[in-house]
């Protein structure tokens, strides 16, 4: 046991060592930035668990083989994952599109929902907005 928790807690270290070289100090502020919101803790845990890539969407749920199709029911253009369910539908860009017109257009190419995440924290009144409105969803 002592062995095995020894190499789960240097592979940990590497890994937090691979995330500050990959995204920096970028992450680090975004996440700061979440926990510093004054919003339920509920919409807090679901940004964190959309960055973490735990929630329940038909992409993962394939993965795990408890579905076979992972195509978005709401509009059948394309898998279902994190970013799709929460930004990119289409049936969402229209609300997007309403509430954020500035994010969406900057956020066109982002491939990933942290980077609309951290887009978004570049305005703070947007961001508290922004927040509330993913919560909804």
């Amino acid at each position: 046991m002592k062995s095995g928790y020894k190499m789960l807690m240097e592979l940990e270290e590497v890994n937090e060592a691979v995330v500050k070289v990959s995204f920096g100090d970028d992450l680090k502020s975004t996440w700061n930035a979440i926990w510093r919101l004054q919003v339920p803790n509920r919409i807090k845990l679901l940004l964190w668990r959309a960055r973490s890539d735990s929630l329940p969407t038909k992409v993962n749920l394939a993965k795990r083989k408890l579905l076979i199709e992972n195509t978005c029911t709401q509009c059948n253009q394309g898998p279902e994952d994190r970013l799709h369910a929460l930004w990119a539908c289409l049936l969402l860009s229209t609300i997007w599109q309403v509430l954020f017109p500035d994010l969406v257009s900057i956020s066109s190419s982002s491939g990933s929902f942290l980077n609309v995440i951290q887009l978004a924290q570049q305005n703070k009144m947007r961001f508290d907005l922004f927040t509330w409105m993913v919560s909804l969803i």
